[in-house]
């Protein structure tokens, strides 16, 4: 799961400074969204449901607390960024 997290910034990286290439980005954006629904159907089917059952409620607020000093570290707005980046690019590379 750690290398799928580095794998998926290292991409949107990539994706945000180096594309000029449609062919090129269009390969990246789908790997993105296979990367991205991989991922996120284990930490929804496997992982949240496998921590929630061993974690107590003062672990939870523990964890709580450091997602959101790493948030405030990366940037409150990161992940809608990261969001917004990757729907403007498909809206430009994949018009409807």
């Amino acid at each position: 799961m750690v290398y799928e997290h580095n794998e998926l910034r290292d991409l949107l990286t990539k994706i945000e400074n180096e594309y000029s290439e449609p062919k090129e980005l269009k390969k990246n954006l789908s790997y993105l969204a296979y990367l991205l629904s991989g991922h996120i159907g284990k930490e929804n089917t496997v992982l949240f449901p496998l921590a929630e059952n061993m974690i107590t409620e003062e672990d939870d607020k523990e964890l709580y607390e450091g997602f959101e000093k790493v948030e405030e570290r990366i940037g409150v707005n990161k992940h809608k960024e990261y969001v917004n980046l990757i729907n403007n690019l498909y809206a430009k590379y994949f018009p409807k």
